[in-house]
């Protein structure tokens, strides 16, 4: 993902350096973004993974498939399943209505709150 990380925090403290602190935030955030589009992106895969697995006898069931998809991302994120239908809703607009924003986004070149913006 990044060959280099950006400057710590810890070899900036009482430099004096404002610039290289600037950079060194620009640094992190896109770090962050990429992190995220690529916890996004994983989670879209593991929905088609899953989907593309499901046996017929899932059929009888008392909870349909994107359903189960939704408690397995949540319960795995701690979260309830209305956040964790927002993360795969947005994980699979990047993955197969957008992949171009999701490159960018991959590369930490725009945030997670413009992607949200544009795919939701």
């Amino acid at each position: 993902m990044f060959d280099v990380l950006p400057t710590q925090i810890t070899q900036l403290r009482g430099s004096g350096d404002g610039a290289a602190c600037v950079d060194a935030a620009v640094g992190w955030a896109r770090v962050c973004a990429a992190a995220e589009a690529q916890r996004l992106s994983a989670i879209a895969e593991f929905a088609v993974a899953f989907l593309t697995s499901v046996d017929e006898d899932m059929s009888l069931w008392a909870v349909d498939e994107e359903d189960d998809v939704v408690a397995q991302i949540g319960l795995a994120f701690s979260v309830s399943p209305r956040w964790a239908m927002g993360d795969l809703e947005i994980g699979a607009a990047m993955r197969d209505r957008f992949p171009k924003l999701a490159a960018l986004f991959l590369r930490g070149e725009i945030t997670a709150g413009l992607d949200c913006r544009i795919t939701s």
